[in-house]
Parts: structure tokens; C-alpha cells; sequence
């Protein structure tokens, strides 16, 4: 029934915020932006529904060149129950959560192999939310060409301290 119900802004960094035109796909602001996305919203939307539009557009490059890296979502509330580095806690996530052996999915990590697309930054919990965005942050500095998008409702990121590293927000 509607186009794009989705006005979004992008907001790069040291420029000012403008409107991107309608049915953009969130795949050319990932592409143009060197892969690493900050997605922003209040509750209800959109962030998630964006994120699993990425993720699909991803998958079908991956489907096609073999040397794309695999998006994958990961929910970053389970990063909270057992705070680890971040590259652990994906292997532990793909392991627990999609099946894959310990041994493949540290591969799989290791080789760059994945492409995280991490949902729910603002769900984790207050006490814990700081940490989980300087884990991501050691995590760009130790991957920094892996792109990688992370979502979280715009107040809670707007409380933390830590801006995550990366280049441009959609909001």
C-alpha cells in the first residue's frame, strides 16, 4: 500500500544531516559510506525492519561472489549475559545460535569472513550498554575494513559517552 513509509536521514561525520530521496536503498548508503552504518530511530520505526533489509540485499551479493563476506544478524542483548570481546561473542553467537561448529565460525571470524550486522545496542542493558559500544569499537580497531552496521533507538545512544566508529548514521 505505501512506497517507502521510511523518510531517512543520513548524518556523516563533520557534516550536517540531510534527507536521502525517496527509495533509496539502505545498501547504497552502506556502499557509499566504506560499509559501516549506524542505524537510529525511536521506537517502532523501522531499525530492525532496515537492518533485515540490508542483510537480504547483502545475502544476494554473497550468493553471487564468493568473496563477499556473509552478513549475519546478531542481537547484542545476548552480548550482556557473558561480556566478551566482541570477535568471541560473535563465534559464541554463531555457534549457539545458527549451528555452526566453534572451529568454522572462529574461521569464519578470523578470516573476516562474516559481515556483523548488530541489532538492539539500546536494549542492552544501561549498566552494560558503554562497555558493549567500546567492545564494538576495539573490535572496528581490530577489524577496521570489515564493514559492519549496529542498530539502537536514538535517545539510549544518545546517553553513551562512547560514540561507536563509524562513519555515517541513518536515522
Amino acid at each position: 500500500v505505501v512506497d517507502n513509509p521510511l523518510t531517512l536521514v543520513v548524518q556523516e561525520a563533520a557534516k550536517p544531516p540531510r534527507k536521502l530521496p525517496p527509495r533509496t536503498k539502505i545498501s547504497t548508503v552502506f556502499d557509499a559510506h566504506a560499509g559501516g552504518l549506524l542505524i537510529l530511530g525511536a521506537s517502532g520505526a523501522g531499525k530492525t525492519t532496515l537492518l533485515l533489509e540490508l542483510a537480504r540485499e547483502l545475502l544476494d551479493r554473497a550468493e553471487h561472489d564468493a568473496a563477499h563476506p556473509i552478513p549475519v544478524v546478531f542481537n547484542l542483548p545476548s552480548w550482556a549475559l557473558h561480556p566478551l570481546p566482541i570477535a568471541e561473542w560473535l563465534i559464541d553467537e554463531l555457534n549457539g545460535s545458527y549451528g555452526v561448529s566453534r572451529k568454522v565460525a572462529r574461521e569464519w571470524v578470523t578470516s573476516e569472513e562474516i559481515l556483523p550486522l548488530l541489532d538492539g545496542l539500546d536494549e542492552v542493558s544501561a549498566e552494560q550498554r558503554e562497555a558493549c559500544a567500546k567492545a564494538i569499537n576495539t573490535f572496528r580497531s581490530e577489524h577496521g575494513l570489515l564493514p559492519m552496521a549496529v542498530c539502537s533507538r536514538a535517545g539510549e545512544y544518545q546517553t553513551l559517552t562512547s560514540r561507536l566508529r563509524l562513519p555515517t548514521a541513518v536515522v
